[in-house]
């Protein structure tokens, strides 16, 4: 098996597992409120968003990861040492895109009426 097979299909299997809990948590989101009435924003992007923060989470955890083995594995090797630094360098730019998602959604949230990730 090519090494760019078995990466998709590591890649496949990794975020299949990241997906499951969203999907479960979709249904939750089709039931209405015991009030008989619509849910209140807040609530609907809470429980949106706070799987999507949690798979932003695991993959800079991943890519963090990555990034240390190609760290360990370059012996020195100028090309390997700059991929693993831009892996790093571009795993932090991620995160703190995610924050700063995060953070804009609970303020927009909070305009609705209460905070967004619960």
């Amino acid at each position: 098996m090519s090494k760019k097979i078995l990466s998709v299909l590591i890649l496949s299997g990794v975020l299949a597992i990241f997906v499951m809990p969203l999907m479960a948590s979709a249904t939750s989101l089709t039931a209405p409120p015991a009030t008989g009435g619509i849910a209140d924003v807040a609530t609907v992007i809470g429980k949106v968003f706070t799987p999507l923060w949690q798979l932003a989470a695991g993959l800079a955890v991943i890519m963090f990861i990555v990034a240390g083995i190609l760290f360990l594995t370059s012996m020195g090797d100028p090309g390997k040492l700059a991929t693993a630094r831009a892996a790093v360098i571009w795993g932090v730019v991620g995160l703190i895109v995610a924050i700063i998602a995060f953070s804009i959604v609970n303020i927009v949230g909070g305009w609705f009426g209460g905070a967004a990730a619960k």
